[in-house]
């Protein structure tokens, strides 16, 4: 019995991302994928093992603050890493206590749990600000004590950023509905 509805749930995850996918490409602009997460870097927006849908080759110019982006690897492995925008082209950022001051005032993160902030709190805190500039971004894992990202990089060039994930179909939400 476990086995069927392990089997009914991946069919109800594979189906989802199907819809998705369908549901924005009807949008003829838009190129949709979707992608397995392999790391909690994102976590608790989302885990290793969820799945997510991205529309790619967004324009970078479209992006916001708060948005959850994929980017291309760093590491040149052909890995694309799912990354929250918190600073765009002229934002002013640093870093006090642990937490993010953006152009002169604390950002409020609801999406970041303190407890995956913890030793980003010791190790962080930058007292003169940086200017973002022109044709990148800042952007941060969520989980911020087990993310490599900005605060390890640097800002990320336009050119790096490969989609913005637009849907997340959640592991745990299904593991609950049965």
């Amino acid at each position: 019995m476990p086995t069927r509805i392990r089997r009914c749930r991946m069919i109800v995850a594979g189906l989802f991302c199907i819809i998705m996918t369908h549901a924005c490409a009807l949008d003829l602009s838009t190129d949709v994928a979707s992608f397995n997460v392999t790391s909690n870097s994102m976590s608790p927006a989302f885990e290793a093992g969820d799945t997510v849908v991205a529309e790619m080759h967004v324009n970078p110019n479209r992006l916001k603050r708060g948005d959850i982006i994929l980017m291309a690897s760093l590491k040149k492995d052909g890995k694309l890493w799912p990354k929250r925008i918190i600073a765009v082209t002229g934002d002013r950022i640093g870093f006090h206590h642990g937490r993010i001051v953006l152009n002169g005032e604390y950002l409020d993160e609801p999406y970041v749990a303190q407890e995956n902030n913890l030793e980003t709190a010791l190790k962080f805190d930058v007292t003169d600000e940086r200017t973002v500039p022109k044709d990148h971004f800042c952007v941060l894992g969520d989980n911020r004590d087990h993310s490599y990202d900005c605060k390890d990089f640097g800002m990320i060039h336009r050119s790096h950023i490969r989609g913005k994930i637009v849907s997340v179909q959640n592991r745990r939400m299904l593991s609950q509905k049965n």
